[in-house]
């Protein structure tokens, strides 16, 4: 069985993300979150290094399986991200933007609440809108030819990676309302699943 591994960096052919974290792990730190107000945008870029495409490329937040060094509890911290999303009186909570060229970041955006990306079961499907093609020698980004869903082309295959982009770029940023009270470190982990066949 082939072993294939996504690398999430914060440009194209970086390395993997490694802020360090409360608690002693890597990961993504987000920085502080004003109330009412955002996190610093985490801009994401994510490839594979298989020789055929991935599918079934989906996100979904579970509660943090790493050494938990936050305020209060990894299933405390899980259980806020989701109660900030499902909060209908402004834009809190975790949010997920697709499109890899934004000319206006978060105009959209995916918001992880009940039901929506806070489970295996409940996972999101990467759109087409996230994906793009880079090409090796020149380094130009353009949209893929024929993008589908979930489908993350290999870099090794130059007709794949162009049907199908051969890297995606998400955004993402917490967001606070003016009332929160409890202060301090919140911790989750963020997982993308997908298929790989060798």
């Amino acid at each position: 069985m082939a072993i294939v591994n996504l690398t999430v960096s914060r440009t194209e052919t970086g390395a993997e993300v490694d802020d360090e974290l409360a608690g002693g792990e890597t990961g993504v730190d987000f920085g502080t979150v004003p109330n009412k107000g955002f996190s610093l945008t985490q801009n994401l870029h994510i490839r594979h290094n298989g020789t055929n495409e991935i599918t079934e490329l989906a996100v979904y937040v579970q509660p943090y399986y790493g050494m938990y060094g936050g305020a209060f509890t990894s299933s405390d911290d899980y259980n806020k991200i989701i109660s900030l999303g499902d909060d209908v009186s402004g834009e809190y909570g975790l949010h997920f933007d697709e499109d890899w060229n934004a000319v206006t970041p978060f105009a959209t955006f995916y918001k992880f609440a009940t039901g929506a990306g806070v489970s295996f079961e409940t996972r999101r499907s990467i759109p087409t809108s996230a994906f793009y093609y880079r090409d090796p020698a020149t380094s130009q980004k353009t949209d893929p030819l024929s993008p589908i869903a979930g489908q993350l082309g290999p870099n090794n295959d130059t007709a794949k990676a162009q049907d199908l982009g051969n890297r995606l770029h998400v955004r993402m940023r917490v967001g606070l309302p003016q009332t929160e009270v409890e202060g301090g470190i919140r911790q989750w982990s963020t997982i993308f699943s997908y298929i790989y066949t060798s």
